[in-house]
């Protein structure tokens, strides 16, 4: 059995597309991985996609509010599946509004219709990140 992995974003990806090994192939490696925090969230997806982005996959995690280290796991983890922009939000939460669906994924909508009464250090948060690529025309052995 496999040790779990010290990174959650490695542990809760979920693939939304099957680019990830072009991706990982094409990715130019001489240029950082740009990890960007982002309240408008969905929105700003849309953004990068039209300005020729695909979404790789997401990862929803929960962690402690004063867990140190988010960017660098977010930044390993793109590294991991060939991403060079990360989008992501964090929300504080309730662990009783935790709910994952069968994908994986967070119910953000039950984490936002019952917040704490504030962020704080001893809480938790909800953090979901977005991985993108720069689109690039389908491999020719089909596994785009």
């Amino acid at each position: 059995m496999a040790a779990p992995s010290s990174n959650p974003f490695e542990e809760y990806y979920v693939a939304t597309s099957r680019r990830r090994r072009q991706a990982l192939d094409l990715a130019n490696h001489s240029q950082p991985v740009t990890v960007r925090f982002s309240p408008t969230l969905e929105a700003d997806l849309l953004k990068s996609k039209k300005s020729g982005y695909v979404c790789l996959g997401l990862a929803d995690t929960v962690s402690k509010g004063g867990e140190m280290g988010l960017s660098k796991q977010l930044e390993e983890q793109a590294v991991r599946v060939g991403a060079q922009l990360v989008l992501f939000c964090v929300w504080p939460t309730k662990l009783r509004s935790v709910r994952r669906d069968e994908r994986g994924e967070i119910d953000l909508e039950a984490v936002v219709a019952d917040p704490p009464a504030s962020f704080s250090s001893r809480g938790y948060a909800v953090t979901r990140a977005f991985f993108l690529a720069p689109n690039r025309p389908a491999a020719a052995d089909g596994d785009a």
